[in-house]
């Protein structure tokens, strides 16, 4: 009778054992990365809505703005990058109100954007419709619209 295990038992444990975390790691990467990319499109999309209540609420900016006409959402397309600002006095962009987003996370961009420009009329007057796509990581993209109406979904 024995008492403990061969070398060759213990590399071969040893081996299934590395095997079936290797396999655990790349899964959760997998779904990590996969959990970053609807975290960012969720975000996205609450910022739209901020940007929107903005509109709905009349929040004039505090100087060079006369007229408060909406607000325009900038989409950089191929970058991670958005921003908006007020229209004032016919449509014209009020540059010094311009507020840039944080970034989408790293490895998360912009795919696509149509148009790359949005906007959120005053008082619910509608908005812009559009397409905005958010893609990384090798997943399946994700596609954020809006609705003439200015329904985000």
């Amino acid at each position: 009778m024995r008492n403990g295990l061969t070398l060759i038992e213990l590399m071969v444990v040893m081996a299934i054992i590395a095997l079936l975390s290797g396999g655990g790691l790349a899964a959760y990467t997998s779904f990590n990365q996969s959990q970053t990319l609807k975290a960012a499109a969720e975000n996205l999309k609450n910022n739209l809505r901020l940007v929107q209540s903005r509109a709905l609420s009349q929040e004039k900016p505090a100087t060079g703005c006369t007229v408060l006409d909406g607000f325009r959402v900038d989409i950089g397309v191929g970058t991670s990058n958005y921003s908006h600002l007020a229209l004032c006095n016919g449509d014209i962009p009020l540059e010094a109100s311009r507020q840039s987003f944080p970034p989408l996370p790293a490895g998360v961009t912009f795919a696509s954007a149509n148009p790359n420009q949005v906007i959120f009329r005053l008082l619910g007057s509608g908005a812009t419709t559009a397409a905005i796509t958010v893609a990384g990581f090798g997943k399946a993209p994700i596609t954020i619209n809006i609705s003439q109406g200015g329904e985000i979904y």
